[in-house]
């Protein structure tokens, strides 16, 4: 979430909730990588829904 902030000057609610739900750590790590390199938080989000929907 820190670097989504750092990175893009915010991060929504939603994809707080979303992240804190995620307890597989080499999914946080490759959404870190993620949010890292992201333009925008709705590039970030796309990821995010992404890894969220694989899971289910």
């Amino acid at each position: 979430m820190d670097a989504l902030k750092e990175n893009t000057g915010s991060c929504p609610d939603d994809v707080q909730e979303s992240l804190r739900s995620i307890r597989d750590m080499d999914t946080l790590k490759a959404l870190l990588r993620r949010a890292v390199k992201a333009k925008s938080t709705d590039e970030f989000r796309e990821a995010l829904n992404d890894v969220v929907q694989a899971r289910n």
